[in-house]
């Protein structure tokens, strides 16, 4: 069976050269070059671009270790090198290994040694390949996956439209710790007063997380999906999402409603991070709201919390990343913290108090990116004048 790969053998003596060519040719490998100085060597393996080489340690022009450092120097694609050589001098093998060489055989060549050597380093080059092609197309495929995810959240755009249509100021940001995350948030206006927020964080990470993103942003275009509450909504969700999830896949979740006719905001969790409130003149505090993942069991039955917002309210809804990241030797923020930080930021807009605690972050991570996502949103409804 003929064999397409190209083999260039770089050998002085016309002898051995005849004597490998043979023994390749006999398993199949008919497309073989040839060349007796390094010079000659390295015109054809730029220009013929061989799949391997067979290379002689000592050469009239120079070294088989010059070749492999010239094709290192050059920047030259990874190509297997099989070195010849009778020498028994482990530092001259060492050197060549060092300069790029792969593998070494020694003098005299061992037909069924020789062939079995270079069908692995060729096969091992060849899935090599094979991977790299997947990792790109692996990336570029993740790449666009992560645009479209990141196209789930509210643009500036719709940010702007809710702040003006319910008289409120919010911003939020997203920060997935892999290409792929399972946090998001969501605007959802339901009727000219009423307006419904969301922050969703999926276990896990990565591809399995974002499917289920993508999978709840579904859920919640649906319009019956919301009910008169956002503990009944929660229902909903649970309901529709338990029997879908594989075991140990679920999401904590906070539904937020804002009234603007009734001048209040309800809450309600899933197992999601104590929200941190700010009403009227009572001092900034944690909601010890209470609640059950959804996906985790059937039938279960959400608590809520409301607030009059006559007076205004600053409301901060988070994923657990915001408490839990932190590097070695260093501390998360603490909700104490994150009760403090936010009466520092009082009297700043929502964009302000968000781009701080992010940039608090980012800080005490060294700018390194953090080990899961990251989702920050703050809400704030100015006092009423009537």
């Amino acid at each position: 069976m003929r064999k397409s790969q190209r083999i260039l053998i770089v050998e002085d003596m016309a002898f051995t050269r005849t004597v490998i060519r043979q023994i390749l040719e006999s398993k199949g490998y008919c497309n073989v070059i040839s060349a007796s100085n390094i010079a000659h060597a390295l015109e054809l393996t730029f220009s013929q671009k061989p799949h391997l080489v067979i290379l002689d340690l000592i050469m009239p022009d120079g070294t088989g270790i010059d070749y492999c450092q010239r094709l290192k120097d050059e920047g030259y694609p990874e190509i297997p090198i099989l070195l010849l050589s009778a020498t028994t001098k482990t530092k001259d093998i060492a050197e060549a290994f060092a300069a790029g060489a792969t593998d070494y055989i020694r003098k005299p060549i061992q037909p069924d040694e020789l062939i079995g050597r270079l069908e692995f380093h060729i096969e091992r080059r060849s899935m090599k390949q094979r991977l790299e092609k997947f990792d790109r197309r692996l990336v570029s495929e993740l790449e666009v996956a992560r645009k479209m995810q990141g196209g789930l959240m509210p643009s500036s755009a719709m940010i702007e439209e809710v702040s003006r249509r319910y008289q409120i100021d919010i911003a939020g940001v997203n920060d997935a710790s892999e290409e792929l995350g399972g946090d998001f948030w969501g605007l959802h206006p339901l009727s000219d007063d009423l307006c419904a927020i969301s922050i969703v964080d999926f276990s896990g990470k990565g591809i399995v997380a974002a499917l289920n993103v993508f999978r709840m942003h579904t859920l919640l275009l649906r319009r019956n999906i919301f009910a008169d509450s956002p503990a009944t909504t929660l229902k909903n969700i649970n309901s529709y999402l338990h029997p879908l999830l594989d075991a140990g896949q679920f999401a904590t979740m906070q539904i937020i409603y804002y009234d603007r006719r009734q001048k209040a905001v309800t809450i309600a969790s899933a197992g999601a991070p104590k929200p941190v409130v700010m009403a009227a003149d009572n001092p900034c505090q944690l909601i010890d709201i209470k609640g059950v993942p959804v996906g985790v069991r059937a039938g279960v039955y959400y608590e809520e919390c409301r607030y009059e917002v006559s007076k205004g309210l600053s409301l901060l809804c988070y994923s657990d990343a915001l408490i839990e990241s932190h590097l070695k030797k260093k501390k998360p923020i603490s909700e104490e913290q994150l009760v403090d930080l936010m009466s520092d930021y009082s009297g700043l807009s929502s964009e302000e108090i968000v781009r701080n605690l992010y940039d608090k972050l980012i800080e005490e991570h060294g700018g390194r990116k953090f080990r899961d996502d990251l989702t920050i949103i703050a809400f704030q409804v100015a006092e009423s004048d009537s």
